[in-house]
């Protein structure tokens, strides 16, 4: 029996260091973390940063087709959607055209002509211009508000006392 009481003391002082054993474990792990990470900065430190450079898009310049007298009725079964006619249309490599004295038609849903869809593009109008005055200079044009502001984001309520800044710089906080 004395022997099993030795074997219980040596047991017992194995779990008394057990805490101690843990602690240097848990240090050296932490050592060798911090290693590693000053290691990985040391490696990346000569590497450049990423810096996407600020360029404007270019556009491919291989021309595959040149047509004249473009024409494409593009339809959905029966239903037409859109007619395209130009004078000149050049396909490129990038699968963009370029098109030069364009006629459009748009078709609503049931295949209807839409009346209101010009030959020039009145972009530019639109977004530089106060609502009242476009409509004043271009009566035939019929203007509906679509939800969206002059930025192509969604429209929101400016109170007419208010100049419109606060709602403009929360938006863009966003």
């Amino acid at each position: 029996m004395p022997e099993s009481k030795i074997h219980n003391v040596k047991d017992l002082h194995f779990r008394a260091k057990l805490p101690y054993y843990f602690r240097f474990s848990a240090i050296g792990l932490l050592c060798v973390a911090v290693i590693v990470v000053t290691v990985g900065f040391f490696r990346e430190r000569n590497r450049p940063m990423f810096h996407l450079l600020p360029k404007d898009t270019q556009l491919s310049k291989d021309v595959i087709a040149e047509v004249n007298s473009y024409e494409r009725l593009e339809t959905d079964g029966d239903k037409p959607k859109y007619y395209v006619k130009a004078d000149k249309a050049t396909t490129v490599s990038d699968n963009h055209q370029e098109m030069e004295n364009v006629f459009f038609q748009l078709y609503d849903d049931n295949g209807n002509f839409k009346a209101n869809v010009g030959t020039r593009p009145l972009r530019a109008e639109i977004d530089s211009k106060p609502r009242e005055q476009f409509t004043a200079e271009f009566p035939e044009v019929d203007v509906q508000d679509r939800g969206f502001d002059a930025e192509g984001g969604p429209a929101e309520s400016i109170h007419p006392e208010s100049d419109g800044r606060r709602e403009r710089d929360r938006r863009d906080r966003r």
